[in-house]
């Protein structure tokens, strides 16, 4: 029986098709090759991105644009155990997310959220703070927005996690 992603303990790595061959060989690595531009400008381009719900706008993005050779490969939660490891609460690229250490985030509670959201155009505005050790905001993000929060990996995700 395979556990839905609301129990599962992974994060997942969404990429078309072709790419899968090169993944299963070296692993994935960060995005330097200037494709991904709000992430450069933010920093963020030594970070292979782990999404927590693969079922997001990304996903869906690539789904239709890639004529359906999409993949998504779950990524044991294991990783989060490697040095510099980092959590965006919400997609990385955006404005009105929060990047923070492993350590500053409640993780537990922002799987849970996130892997609860199966529609998010139905879901109200959800505070940041729920998901903050020491809570210092009162800033909301949109549910479509959370949907693509993310784990932070620095330059690369070994092939063998």
């Amino acid at each position: 029986m395979r556990l839905g992603i609301k129990t599962r303990n992974e994060f997942y790595y969404i990429t078309p098709l072709a790419n899968l061959r090169s993944i299963i060989e070296n692993g994935i690595f960060c995005h330097r090759n200037g494709v991904y531009r709000r992430r450069e400008e933010k920093g963020l381009s030594i970070y292979a991105n782990l999404y927590i719900n693969p079922r997001n706008p990304m996903l869906y993005r690539l789904y239709k644009g890639l004529n359906r050779k999409v993949v998504v490969l779950g990524i044991d939660a294991f990783v989060m155990k490697k040095k510099g490891v980092k959590v965006s609460i919400g997609n990385a690229a955006s404005e009105y997310s929060k990047i923070l250490s492993v350590e500053e985030v409640n993780v537990k509670s922002l799987l849970k959220e996130v892997r609860s959201i199966d529609f998010w155009s139905d879901v109200p505005s959800i505070p940041l703070k729920r998901f903050l050790y020491s809570p210092t905001t009162n800033e909301m993000l949109t549910a479509k927005n959370l949907v693509m929060s993310e784990i932070l990996v620095p330059l690369k995700v070994p092939k063998n996690i």
